[in-house]
């Protein structure tokens, strides 16, 4: 009697946008790339390129469609020989208070929900590549703080209230692998490819 085939699994690498160029110190633009950014972008690419040569198979790049998420994933599609998506559900669509907010004990109640659709619209995105994936999957994400770590809550299945308990560094990587019945946080925040730049 032979057993039936397990389901894919879906490897996600979440990429946290490169530093910014707040040109006029206001988080409220759509700033691109900073010199150090790109550098930094660089840096992440290379990463991934030697996660591929490891194992990981990418076939599809997604961008939060903000001008240094879009920026960020153009140097690493280049690296990789991969297009970029733009996905608008990775947006966090948060405010510069609201962002500031983001490691406080207590969240208020406007800000969670605020988190809340960020986490609800980047999730079901999240379902819908499980759901299509016909064999193992592997993507690449780039996207912003609170949409990252609003996923990481949903995955690891941990209230929205913990979002403050962990970092998502400018340039930093997190990987979680979706399994059938459950998530694994395979790497988080991680920013070592990022010495001395």
């Amino acid at each position: 009697m032979t057993s039936a085939p397990a389901p894919p699994r879906v490897r996600i690498a979440f990429l946290r946008h490169a530093e910014p160029d707040w040109l006029d110190g206001s988080p409220e633009t759509d700033p691109g790339l900073s010199p150090r950014g790109r550098r930094q972008a660089e840096a992440a690419g290379d990463e991934l390129l030697s996660m591929a040569a490891g194992g990981f198979a990418y076939s599809a790049l997604y961008s939060s469609p903000a001008k240094r998420a879009r920026e960020t994933a153009k140097v690493v599609g280049a690296r990789l020989g991969l297009d970029v998506s733009l996905e608008p559900a990775f947006d966090s669509l948060l405010d510069a208070g609201s962002r500031q907010k983001l490691s406080a004990k207590d969240l208020d109640d406007g800000l969670t929900a605020q988190l809340e659709s960020v986490q609800q619209q980047a999730w079901d995105v999240v379902e819908r590549l499980r759901g299509e994936a016909a064999s193992n999957l592997d993507v690449i994400v780039v996207g912003h703080e609170a949409s990252i770590a609003a996923i990481i809550c949903r995955g690891l299945s941990m209230p929205l209230a913990g979002i403050g308990r962990f970092r998502i560094d400018l340039a930093s990587l997190t990987l979680l692998d979706f399994r059938q019945q459950r998530s694994i946080l395979a790497l988080l925040n991680e920013t070592c490819y990022l010495n001395g730049i």
